[in-house]
């Protein structure tokens, strides 16, 4: 391995520059749990790919997140790629997980060229790391629904949740703040607040969507939110929400209906202890 560039700025230069008789595969990796940002620059697919045809050297692209529809879609921004544009651009060998913007199993995937597949398919260590048949199963059966981009986003939880759009969000936080209101009494403060969702550091990092969450707070100071959340967590199953200017904030973006009783019962516990 030869590290190419700078750690925030890396031209198709330097790719040229580190380029020898040796070199047997250029390779990019896309960032999966941080962000660099300011004075950035990293040169395209496109100019990788020009650079591998000129020196007859394949290209591999390491997408991370598996993104099979356009980033818009998911109402994220441009630029973060995704399978069909590195496959579509020329690159002659590209991963990418399974799960994070897939929404599959957790699985490795690798796709391209079809002489470079089976040269890796042949290779001692497939066989040893490869998935098994439910794995397999479950991958299958996520990328069927592909076949009709408006069923994924509609099947794929991991989708569907990050097109939840404001108006619904609103109405599931609305709905939940009422019914643990009415649970714990008049000794907390339950209100629905503007927010925002992280999409997530395995994914997309740094990029967040806006949501509406329930924020749950004592009125006075017997109970912390950190107690709160802790008693949250000990219920069971468990109820995890994050803190933020003393309060507790749930965010419906990942939640289903029927999960609104397991929430709503954690805090009938929060509201029986001997602080409240």
């Amino acid at each position: 391995l030869v590290e190419v560039g700078t750690t925030n700025r890396t031209r198709v230069g330097d790719y040229a520059d580190a380029i020898t008789d040796r070199t047997g595969l250029i390779l990019r990796c896309h960032p999966s749990n941080f962000a660099i940002v300011g004075f950035t620059e990293e040169a395209t697919t496109e100019q990788l790919v020009g650079l591998g045809r000129e020196h007859a050297i394949p290209v591999m692209d390491d997408q991370g997140s598996g993104a099979l529809l356009p980033p818009r879609s998911l109402g994220l921004p441009e630029g973060k790629g995704s399978l069909r544009e590195s496959i579509a651009a020329g690159c002659d060998v590209v991963t990418a997980s399974g799960d994070k913007l897939l929404g599959g199993p957790q699985a490795g995937i690798i796709a391209g060229r079809r002489d470079l597949i089976q040269t890796i398919t042949a290779h001692p260590l497939s066989r040893a790391l490869r998935v098994d048949k439910l794995t397999l199963a479950a991958l299958e059966a996520t990328l069927l629904l592909y076949r009709d981009p408006d069923r994924a986003l509609r099947q794929i939880p991991t989708l569907r949740y990050l097109v939840r759009g404001l108006p619904e969000l609103t109405r599931m936080a609305e709905t939940l703040a009422a019914r643990i209101a009415e649970e714990v009494g008049s000794g907390f403060g339950v209100e629905v607040v503007s927010e925002r969702s992280q999409v997530g550091g395995g994914s997309v990092p740094g990029e967040e969507l806006p949501t509406a969450c329930v924020s749950l707070r004592h009125d006075g100071s017997a109970i912390t939110a950190d107690e709160i959340a802790a008693a949250f967590r000990r219920h069971r199953p468990p109820v995890f929400g994050r803190i933020k200017s003393d309060a507790m904030l749930l965010d419906p973006r990942t939640l289903e209906p029927e999960e609104f009783d397991a929430i709503v019962d954690a805090a009938r516990g929060l509201a029986s202890t001997p602080a409240a």
